[in-house]
């Protein structure tokens, strides 16, 4: 009788189109080929939704990876819902500290992806709606680039982990990353439901928080997108927790990180690649930065 994995390659991958990413995990532990198979989807998928922005999609998250940037924002939420359809503003992609990744990656934007910086002062009203660049208390410097597909968004973190700024976004269904090794959530009980819980407001470059910037007009978004944004996880009868749901790693003033239980971690090709290596830690309503961030943050700034 004939088997799934006795079919070809590119077949296998059609295969993947039509499968969510619980199943996905499922269906790559079988054999080899379909591990082939799902890695190949799914940097597939990574590379048109980054695509939508850049001529090069290729080449920029090789240099991302390499230098152990991310991909977040709308484009790791579309990869992880596996929704291919959501509407993304903008590519936003997290960089560590280091002058040298900031500097060469600011060079690989504008001569291999024809992007333009845009000065900070830019006239605000132009272009209309444009993704805000939202300060957090973990982004030590952030950037606006545009190319002739779209806006990118740089945030260059505090640290040599880049994870740092992801770890201190607004709601907890922006606290995913994506690059061609690894990805991950740190809240996927509610992610695939397309429940979020709130934290706080974005912060001032002089870590101050900032009243109502920008942030009413992206929970209005993301709730047009389908998600329900709460400020606690017992707000949701259904989901039946105990206390603040400190039990299933919901409760919003826990100490979190990306590699507890109560987060979602994978490699895109696990024979190949490590476990993703951080120290972040967070609690959402603060988002102060745990000073474990810092362990390895021996690079020159």
């Amino acid at each position: 009788m004939p088997q799934l994995s006795d079919q070809p390659l590119a077949v296998l991958v059609r295969v993947c189109q039509h499968l969510d990413l619980v199943s996905l995990f499922k269906f790559r532990r079988t054999s080899h080929i379909l591990l082939d198979a799902t890695s190949l989807h799914l940097k597939a998928c990574l590379l048109e939704l980054v695509g939508r922005f850049v001529p090069d999609a290729h080449r920029l998250l090789e240099f991302l990876t390499e230098i152990k940037g991310y991909v977040g924002g709308d484009v790791a939420l579309a990869f992880l819902l596996r929704d291919m359809d959501l509407a993304l503003d903008s590519l936003e992609l997290f960089l560590p500290v280091t002058a040298r990744a900031w500097n060469d990656f600011e060079s690989h934007l504008i001569h291999s992806q024809s992007a333009l910086k845009v000065p900070e002062n830019h006239d605000r009203s132009f272009p209309p709606r444009r993704p805000p660049v939202l300060l957090s208390p973990g982004t030590r410097t952030t950037a606006r680039f545009t190319t002739p597909r779209g806006t990118l968004l740089l945030y260059r973190s505090h640290t040599s982990d880049a994870l740092v700024p992801i770890s201190q976004q607004w709601a907890s269904h922006r606290l995913l990353y994506v690059n061609l090794r690894h990805s991950g959530a740190a809240y996927p009980r509610l992610l695939f439901k397309r429940r979020a819980l709130l934290g706080t407001r974005p912060a001032r470059p002089d870590g101050r928080v900032a009243e109502g910037q920008d942030l009413d007009e992206l929970v209005r978004r993301d709730a047009e997108r389908g998600f329900d944004v709460r400020l606690a996880a017992h707000q949701w009868e259904e989901l039946a927790v105990h206390g603040c749901g400190a039990d299933v790693y919901l409760c919003a003033s826990q100490a979190r990180t990306f590699n507890d239980a109560g987060s979602l971690g994978f490699r895109l090709s696990p024979l190949a690649d490590r476990m993703v290596a951080t120290w972040v830690e967070w609690r959402l309503p603060a988002r102060n930065v745990a000073p474990l961030v810092n362990r390895d943050n021996t690079e020159s700034i």
